[in-house]
């Protein structure tokens, strides 16, 4: 029976394990003599590829968790992007593994993820392509690897590359320069439940591994590795530090751009050059590993990046009116409540209006009886009065004259005009 290279005590059960773990420490091809059983090998890729409805919870819940830490910031100091991969991702493949071919899990939830150093390597190529004019002048990028700004104190010249990656000086060169930008780690949201297993079949391993002459006769090997089925969205977020930005642009040269400067959207410079980086990166680049062969690409959602805009900007929203809320005294609330209750039913398509006796009328008839006690003041018991005026006739069959006596708001505030 294969069995996974561990303590005894802890068994040989790892169905609960995340996939990550199955693959990386807990995969059960070794005999009991600790040598790889080739058949269990085999076996082994259909045993890491589910994944259990925990781990599918965990890429939901950290990428929650991401946007709350990335909603706290200023709109003008990050940018997030969703996109569709339209082609299989895989990623961490030169990790050692006892199956030849790794994967980059993020540990210790044992789930997949794209490293942020990734995103930043991808986006930095996809930078200097642009810049380089290898896609043609007509870019916002075109000649921005050259200097642009000084850092006088130490004697460089930075490109705006160099300001939002940092520079990488040649070897020799001691000195480095950190960027604006920091590149958040990407966790997939993954269609099904399962990683999918691909296979490479290389022909020439006599020649590269043998150092026998190339030729077309060899027998190909087949090596399989784990890949995410196209259909995965991918969540991109990047912060930049605008006040290490701004130190970094302080003294620029004739025709440098304003890194910081925001047109009428409200958008910075920096946004839209990192938009068009990634616009590259989906169309030509990729992310992950073997995108030379096509691995990797993408497709940006701009719907789905619109429903997270709207939805944050509504939770946004109610957090003020709660806090407004909040600062109101418990008679304000009170009032506030009624209001509240009033608004969500009249935004109801095609609602009736009610009858005397039910609910709406009893939510009036509550406020208006709570606002009758000693501790209101005249303007609250005022103000009780006008909402009750205002709202009920629109949510109940009854006059404002009725309202009035039935609900002896006279006892309230005398009858406004």
């Amino acid at each position: 029976m294969p069995l996974a290279a561990i303590p005894r005590y802890l068994g040989q059960d790892f169905s609960q394990a995340s996939s990550g773990l199955r693959f990386g420490l807990y995969l059960p091809i070794w005999t009991d003599r600790w040598n790889k059983n080739d058949a269990a090998a085999r076996d082994a890729w259909r045993q890491v590829t589910r994944l259990s409805a925990g781990e599918r919870e965990a890429m939901q819940a950290i990428n929650l968790r991401f946007d709350a830490l990335a909603s706290t910031l200023p709109e003008s100091s990050r940018l997030r992007l969703e996109a569709v991969s339209t082609s299989p991702f895989t990623t961490g493949l030169g990790n050692e593994h006892p199956l030849e071919n790794g994967f980059a899990f993020l540990f210790p939830y044992g789930i997949p993820y794209l490293a942020g150093s990734g995103v930043k390597g991808v986006l930095r190529r996809a930078a200097q392509e642009l810049a380089r004019g290898d896609w043609g002048e007509d870019t916002p990028w075109f000649g921005l690897d050259r200097p642009s700004f000084t850092l006088k104190s130490r004697n460089l010249s930075l490109s705006v590359i160099d300001v939002l990656f940092g520079r990488e000086p040649a070897a020799g060169d001691g000195e480095h320069v950190r960027g604006a930008l920091d590149f958040w780690d990407v966790v997939p949201l993954i269609e099904g439940n399962s990683l999918l297993v691909e296979i490479m079949t290389p022909h020439q391993s006599h020649y590269y591994q043998d150092g026998e002459p190339p030729h077309e006769c060899a027998d190909p090997v087949p090596i399989p590795f784990l890949t995410l089925a196209p259909g995965a969205r991918f969540v991109f977020r990047l912060r930049c530090h605008t006040e290490h930005l701004a130190r970094l642009t302080r003294e620029p040269l004739p025709d440098a751009p304003s890194l910081l400067a925001v047109d009428g959207e409200g958008k910075a410079r920096w946004q839209e050059l990192l938009e068009a980086a990634f616009a590259h990166a989906f169309d030509w680049l990729g992310f992950g590993a073997k995108t030379s062969v096509g691995y990797g690409a993408m497709q940006r959602d701009p719907a789905a990046e619109a429903k997270h805009y709207a939805q944050e900007q509504a939770a946004r929203e109610a957090a003020r009116k709660q806090a407004e809320i909040e600062s109101l005294s418990p008679q304000r609330q009170r009032i506030q409540a009624f209001i509240d209750y009033a608004e969500k039913e009249l935004e109801r398509p095609h609602r009736p209006k009610s009858k005397i006796g039910q609910r709406d009328y009893q939510e009036a008839q509550k406020l208006a009886k709570d606002a009758q006690a000693a501790d209101w003041s005249a303007e609250d018991r005022a103000a009780a009065r006008q909402a009750i005026e205002t709202y009920l006739p629109r949510l109940a069959d009854i006059s404002l004259k009725d309202i009035r006596k039935k609900l002896e708001l006279d006892k309230l505030s005398p009858q406004t005009p």
